[in-house]
């Protein structure tokens, strides 16, 4: 195995997850009805998809809790790269709720009524955003003109033509007559090691991505990946404290606290190290942490 490549386990992967701010701006997971992803697009074919997902249980590797490729990373990447076959294009979800919270009833508690998936509603994209995001999954090759900036930085690569060559990277090291679903946790590390740091990166970066979304991007299946790090999930419309006209009192939801811990362990702690790093960024801020 190259030597950049370092193995990891779930504890590191989650870590990595739960220690960055782009955690928290993810949509969320809750407890009203839960939302089907897109439909498989069939962007792949039975042979790459399994390659794909051999590679998805390298960086996530599966033990008691779902593995890459248990959590979505197949649907969620075809849907991706092929956002565009839907109009509007299937970039950003909309909202504001996600129907799998309930509406407050008359005091502010949630009610046995649910709001429609807004979520599943895509929203339309401006000229910019159409030319930005035609470039990130097409590359350059693959928009009219090229990149804006290709006689400066180089082509950009899209990410189309980064997961083909993931796929076909990690496929030239599978040992020969062994199908990529009978292979070994560390035969799949060893196909991960065979990828360039470049391309491995986008394609643990979608991984990531496929297991921490909200389902309506067609990753993250029955809200399995943010149960997996108790990530709360999207709070609207009834929110993690409620209003009672009647007492004019707010009361917590008892399982989201926001004056206290949450009720349940922490599945991932950080380490002593990771802790002191993150305290000292929080004080050089101005920030205060709390034990």
């Amino acid at each position: 195995m190259p030597k950049h490549l370092i193995r990891v386990g779930r504890r590191r992967v989650l870590q990595w997850v739960g220690t960055t701010a782009c955690a928290s701006a993810l949509p969320t997971f809750t407890f009203g009805c839960g939302a089907s992803p897109p439909a498989q697009t069939g962007y792949f074919s039975d042979t790459d998809a399994a390659v794909l997902n051999a590679l998805a249980d390298a960086i996530i590797p599966p033990d008691d809790a779902p593995g890459g490729s248990q959590l979505g990373v197949v649907n969620y990447i075809s849907t991706l790269l092929t956002a565009f076959d839907s109009d509007p294009p299937l970039i950003y979800a909309g909202g504001p709720n996600s129907g799998r919270e309930a509406i407050p009833s008359g005091t502010g508690a949630p009610s046995g009524t649910f709001p429609p998936d807004d979520f599943a509603t895509f929203l339309p994209l401006d000229r910019f955003q159409t030319q930005a995001w035609q470039l990130r999954i097409f590359g350059s090759s693959g928009v009219k003109g090229g990149g804006p900036n290709d006689a400066i930085t180089g082509p950009v690569i899209g990410l189309r033509d980064a997961v083909a060559t993931a796929i076909s990277a990690g496929a030239a090291l599978m040992p020969p007559g062994v199908a990529a679903a009978d292979l070994t946790q560390a035969q799949k590390q060893t196909m991960l090691g065979g990828i360039d740091r470049t391309t491995l990166s986008t394609l643990m970066d979608l991984v990531l991505e496929a297991a921490f979304t909200a389902p309506e991007y067609g990753g993250n299946p029955n809200l399995a990946g943010w149960q997996m790090c108790n990530f709360e999930g999207d709070s609207q419309p009834v929110g993690y404290s409620w209003f009672d006209p009647s007492t004019g009192t707010y009361t917590e939801d008892p399982n989201h606290p926001v004056s206290t811990p949450n009720p349940y362990p922490d599945p991932m702690p950080v380490d002593a190290t990771t802790d002191a790093f993150i305290g000292m960024v929080i004080s050089a801020l101005g920030g205060k942490t709390f034990s």
